[in-house]
């Protein structure tokens, strides 16, 4: 059964970067089909509009907006008009372990981020300065520049992912055992789909487990695992050659009549229909 097709940064550059950046002069080309990358990116939109579709909700760009995408989530760029934006992929090697917390903090409420009027400037300088070195980049020396620059980027956007952060309403217990119920979720989701065994793991009773997911998604705990499931079935249905019934089973269901009735109450349609909206 064929998987989402992968993006891998090795394959786009010998640096760990990349660099894409959109003027008004020039047409930029969509990227309909829904993939993954095995890198984060960071873009920035200086002006006009552009909409993307980040794990199957879309999103409209515009100028001061700031959008992080990370490795593995199913993202695809659908249309822009008169777009003036710049573009980083940075491979997971070179974010380091506090960035990458605070980006999966982000990802709890993966909305388009607004940057002051201080960093969008402070954005389009380095990215000025990155998109020059990286045009020249030539032996190790160069290439670390180019990497130096690329860091610097990705800690302003840090900044404004984490001075949205500091607005969140929920107690930072809360988002701490969402965090945590997260990263277990996503490992285990395929074989364990009770939120008492999530409990369990993580040292604390099912209504308080349901209490800070509540509290940070609007969801019980239960329908939270419900939509990581059909999150990742929607992934698999958008690109393979497997049925549904082998989908099914992919993800840990025997009964294939019982995965189509959940995933079309999560999402509002039938995996036939929803891979027939995504594929043509």
């Amino acid at each position: 059964m064929a998987t989402l097709p992968v993006h891998g940064a090795a394959k786009l550059s010998d640096c760990g970067i990349f660099l894409r950046e959109a003027v008004p002069s020039l047409p930029c080309e969509a990227v309909e089909y829904p993939h993954r990358d095995d890198y984060y990116l960071f873009g920035v939109v200086y002006g006009g509009s552009c909409t993307v579709c980040v794990d199957f909700q879309e999103y409209e760009l515009t100028g001061g907006d700031v959008v992080c995408v990370l490795p593995g989530q199913a993202h695809a760029f659908l249309q822009a008009e008169n777009l003036s934006a710049s573009l980083l992929g940075m491979d997971a090697v070179l974010v380091g372990g506090s960035d990458r917390s605070v980006i999966d903090e982000y990802a709890l409420a993966p909305v388009p981020l607004r940057v002051d009027v201080r960093q969008r400037h402070e954005l389009g300088a380095l990215f000025s300065l990155l998109s020059d070195r990286y045009a020249e980049v030539g032996d190790e020396s160069s290439r670390e520049v180019v990497r130096r620059l690329a860091g610097a980027v990705a800690a302003v956007v840090m900044e404004a992912v984490r001075q949205a952060a500091r607005l969140r309403p929920q107690p930072r217990r809360y988002v701490d055992i969402m965090l945590r119920f997260r990263k277990l979720l996503q490992a285990g989701v395929r074989e364990y789909r009770s939120p008492a065994r999530y409990a369990a793991a993580l040292h604390i009773s099912e209504p308080y487990l349901n209490e800070a997911v509540r509290a940070v998604t609007g969801m019980s705990a239960e329908k939270y695992i419900r939509s990581e499931i059909v999150l990742e079935a929607k992934r698999l249905l958008c690109h393979t050659d497997g049925s549904v019934k082998e989908i099914a089973g992919e993800l840990g269901f025997g009964d294939c009549t019982y995965f189509s009735r959940l995933f079309a109450r999560t999402a509002g349609m039938s995996p036939a229909l929803f891979r027939a909206k995504y594929r043509g």
